[in-house]
């Protein structure tokens, strides 16, 4: 409820007095005045140059006129008096500046004076607790749901942005919720973050943004981390930017344009026992055919039919067609049951799932993505590897994540103390970071690229490879940059 609205023309100038009107008569006198605890720009982003106001929160109980009173406040940059303002017992004020005062990418700021408490002390004019210095950025947010909108749920639909900056939060659910004003599955909303200056005339800060989607207020993307925005003016001189987004990152673009057929062949990792006769393997995934069924409906096989090769040399294998529309960034987990057992255990428990990456520029159904890998290739089980030669366990781990969206982190192992070559490169072999070279002990190992290259810029979104040589020996890893 808004207890007090005060226009100018109305307000007579006239000063309230305090709580008492002699602190010093006070059994226990009050002698420290208020400052600004808080402060935060509010808006309807339908219209937010018209209906923006500041909202003060005191450090306690504060003189309601005084605290709405518009010479209380001046906006310092042009001397500017708010025309109205709205008063929440016991410490709270909103106040309204004239349209067009709230400047974007600029800096503003405002002052409070002749604001007191109810012992009738008065806001320290120090320009430390009675300043509030802003600018606004507007993050304008359109994300295409058509994907989410084929396969889940019916209308009507509820999309919402949900973030770790005021006016966006992690909970409650649906704080800005966006609008499909036309119908063609693509919502959007305009919002508008008050980010702190320096000074009155100092150039603006940046600030960070975390954010995702949320479905039916109930359902955030699953991504694996949240998504980011950086709000910066210099990038933005106009304090406006634009996101263009789809729910989960799945655009048309990363999904699969035709059929695609991967081999799975998977074996027991050299240092573990070797499968069984009588032992059963599956596979679950985030993609059909396969599902995350238990027990899993697709199984591999040792029988020696192809794609097996020989009947009991315990490697499994099957083939499988991912159909036109896949999403590219296959997920997926082998499953095992033991011949004793009764039920299918998965692999890893409680690491990441296994990644692949659908290139349909290189594979089809006539040219198979062939996927040789270990059971159980723990503690980093993200990545499509290779089987090591012989019976020789592989020194470099699987990638995680992959793909990786801004930085990896590349496991790797030596059985002792050898000089270490990690490289990134690109598929043409050219070198993009050197990640290391030094002695390393022996031991598991773990290094993170932070998706830059030598120069320190921002590596383009591709395929790379991971290089390492330890000794006399090289090793190489696939994976995938998405940016």
């Amino acid at each position: 409820m808004r207890w007090i609205g005060l226009v100018v023309g109305v307000l007579t100038g006239l000063w309230p007095r305090g709580g008492t009107a002699d602190p010093a008569l006070r059994a226990d006198p009050d002698t420290i005045p208020p400052t600004i605890a808080s402060a935060r720009v509010v808006y309807d982003p339908a219209n937010p140059e018209e209906t923006a106001l500041l909202e003060f929160v005191y450090s306690e109980p504060v003189d309601w006129f005084a605290a709405v009173h518009f010479t209380s406040y001046i906006d310092v940059n042009t001397g500017q008096n708010p025309i109205q303002g709205f008063w929440y017992p016991p410490n709270r004020t909103e106040i309204r500046f004239p349209s067009g005062f709230y400047g974007f990418g600029t800096c503003e700021q405002v002052k409070v004076i002749n604001v007191q408490d109810l012992a009738g002390n008065v806001i320290v004019d120090d320009g430390v607790g009675n300043v509030f210095t802003f600018h606004l950025e507007q993050l304008l947010v359109k994300g295409r749901m058509s994907e989410r909108m084929k396969s889940h749920d019916t209308p009507p639909h509820t999309f919402a942005l949900e973030g770790s900056m005021e006016p966006l939060t992690w909970s409650p659910l649906c704080d800005v919720q966006l609008e499909d004003a036309d119908g063609d599955s693509t919502w959007a909303q305009k919002v508008f973050f008050c980010v702190p200056c320096t000074s009155a005339t100092g150039g603006p800060e940046t600030a960070d943004v975390e954010f995702r989607f949320s479905h039916q207020c109930s359902d955030l993307e699953t991504l694996p981390g949240n998504r980011m925005v950086t709000l910066d003016s210099a990038a933005h001189p106009d304090g406006r930017d634009t996101l263009d987004l789809w729910w989960e990152d799945a655009a048309p673009v990363n999904h699969t344009s035709h059929d695609i057929d991967v081999i799975f062949r998977v074996q027991a990792a050299p240092m573990d026992p070797p499968f069984g006769p009588g032992d059963s393997l599956g596979l679950g995934g985030s993609e059909l055919p396969l599902a995350w069924d238990v027990p899993p409906g697709t199984r591999l096989l040792d029988d020696g039919v192809p794609p097996d090769g020989i009947a009991g040399d315990g490697i499994y294998a099957t083939r499988l067609t991912f159909p036109t529309g896949t999403f590219r960034n296959l997920q997926f987990r082998f499953f095992r049951r033991a011949a004793a057992e009764t039920a299918f255990a998965p692999e890893c428990p409680g690491d990441p799932n296994r990644s692949a990456f659908l290139d349909d520029s290189l594979y089809s159904t006539s040219v198979p993505l062939e996927l040789d890998l270990l059971f159980d290739d723990c503690p980093s089980a993200t990545g499509a590897g290779e089987l090591p030669q012989g019976a020789t366990r592989s020194l470099l781990g699987s990638i995680f994540p992959n793909p990786a969206r801004s930085e990896a982190t590349v496991p790797f192992a030596v059985p002792s103390r050898t000089r270490i070559s990690l490289e990134v490169v690109d598929v043409r072999g050219r070198l993009v970071r050197r990640l290391l070279s030094e002695d390393r002990p022996a031991g598991s190992h773990r290094v993170t690229w932070d998706g830059r290259t030598e120069r320190g810029r921002n590596a383009p979104s591709g395929v790379y490879f991971v290089r390492l040589v330890a000794g006399d020996r090289a090793e190489s890893r696939r994976f995938v940059l998405t940016r």
